[in-house]
């Protein structure tokens, strides 16, 4: 077609012609912050991760990795939360439970 554009109904297939894609390496969060190995609990962390952070505290959680955490900054998003994960009011209060500074927001 003269402008360059063309009608096609599979949308993958478009998706492959308007972006590159590209293969990231990622790593869990809790390995890395075992990687990094501190000795006392000395990371701050911010987690503002769109949605991913009740997977991700919970993974923490069943791995110890909060005893590394000096402080944790969150923001929560409820919306993506879904039955399996604990609530915002929850994990609040095992943040309070088990001595977790913490600021949150919304």
């Amino acid at each position: 077609p003269i402008s360059g554009g063309r009608i096609t109904n599979n949308v993958d297939e478009f998706i492959d012609d308007m972006y590159i894609k590209t293969i990231v390496p990622t790593v869990r969060l809790v390995d890395f912050i075992n990687y990094l190995n501190p000795e006392d609990h000395s990371i701050i962390l911010k987690l503002d991760v769109e949605g991913a952070e009740y997977s991700i505290l919970e993974d923490m959680r069943q791995s110890n990795t909060f005893s590394k955490i000096k402080k944790l900054y969150i923001e929560f998003h409820e919306w993506s939360r879904t039955p399996e994960y604990q609530s915002n009011v929850e994990w609040i209060n095992y943040f309070k439970e088990n001595n977790i500074e913490y600021n949150w927001w919304e």
